[in-house]
């Protein structure tokens, strides 16, 4: 009886093992065949929602389902994580964190199977954060007002922010979900109506 115990580097053990020789009087030698198939081998690839442009950046959590394998991995800057020699089986992979600039989302996690010798590419999806941009002025001359307080509160939120515009009369907010948002003046500055 013989048994492979170790594949070659990139491959798995073969599924035909262990195998018997038999050897009859006389007979000098006995072939057996391991047929060794190339390990699993994963790609995910991170885009943007609307441009559908390569996002580097993302975290994403590897887990094997039926293993002990667990490992985090970002996309590099073709938005791709590619993982070879990959021990087949199930594995859960899960966006962990977002990349600079783009909305996290949770429903970004996909099991699946992976098999011998074969490559399965996996495709997700962020959207972009947004930016607002608040501009205060003169009525008449269009002059910036600086020192007015505005009450930002996002669509069905509970949580409201107060904001102020600076010398030039503007508040940005970058980084913010899409969405619809309340804006409401607050107050102004002694002097302003």
């Amino acid at each position: 009886q013989i048994t492979e115990t170790k594949a070659p580097a990139g491959y798995v053990i073969s599924g035909e093992n262990p195998q018997v020789a038999e050897l009859s009087p006389g007979q000098l030698s006995a072939q057996l065949v391991f047929e060794n198939q190339k390990k699993a081998e994963l790609e995910i690839t991170k885009l943007d929602q609307d441009t559908k442009k390569p996002v580097a950046g993302t975290t994403f959590h590897i887990r094997g389902i039926d293993s002990n394998y667990n490992q985090d991995f970002v996309t590099d800057e073709n938005g791709k994580i590619r993982l070879e020699n990959l021990v087949p089986g199930s594995y859960e992979i899960t966006e962990t964190v977002a990349a600079p600039g783009y909305e996290f989302n949770p429903e970004n996690r996909k099991s699946v199977e992976l098999e011998a010798g074969r490559t399965v590419q996996l495709v997700f999806y962020n959207q972009k954060l947004a930016v607002l941009e608040i501009l205060k002025q003169e009525k008449v001359s269009k002059k910036p007002i600086p020192g007015v307080t505005f009450t930002i509160r996002e669509k069905g939120g509970a949580k409201a922010d107060d904001f102020t515009t600076d010398e030039a009369g503007k508040i940005t907010l970058t980084n913010l979900k899409t969405g619809w948002y309340t804006i409401t003046e607050k107050s102004v500055p002694d002097g302003v109506i």
